[in-house]
């Protein structure tokens, strides 16, 4: 048995199918489009900008954590006005505080390494599952509408 095709009398339903196909087209890709957006900036403030205020921060809490070494030394070797050895317990807060303060700085580091990995997997799951749909609204749709012009064409003449 031969396939045939469908019988349309109704032109203005394929006018209408025709202009809802391209509008969903139009969103769809627009929608695709922004969402790949959203994930390709989020990667890039994630790689560029914390990664490198991070790595910044490190550096800078590093030689904090040195200036508080250096102040817990000098307060133990060199004696007072009076003679006597001077206490440091200012200087030994202030140096638990500064190694607290790296620390951090090692744990963002790491949690932005994670982050930017997590984030690269899951862009190319989500681009793995929307193919099909970039493929419909790239190929397959503007095919659909071409064949609705044919048969608009068709019932012109």
């Amino acid at each position: 048995m031969a396939s045939q095709g469908a019988k349309v009398d109704d032109i203005e339903a394929l006018k209408t199918l025709r202009v809802a196909l391209i509008k969903f087209a139009e969103i769809g890709n627009a929608a695709l489009s922004g969402a790949e957006s959203e994930i390709d900036r989020t990667l890039g403030t994630l790689e560029r900008d914390q990664s490198t205020y991070w790595n910044g921060q490190l550096r800078k809490r590093h030689e904090e954590v040195m200036k508080c070494e250096e102040a817990v030394r000098a307060k133990r070797l060199f004696k007072g006005a009076d003679g006597r050895v001077q206490s440091a317990v200012d200087e030994m807060k202030a140096l638990a505080i500064a190694k607290r303060r790296k620390e951090e700085a090692e744990q963002k580091i790491i949690a932005v390494k994670k982050a930017v990995q997590i984030l690269r997997k899951e862009s190319a799951l989500y681009k793995g599952r929307t193919q099909k749909l970039a493929t419909a609204l790239q190929g397959d749709i503007p095919r659909a509408v071409h064949q609705i012009d044919a048969m608009l064409d068709q019932s012109a003449h």
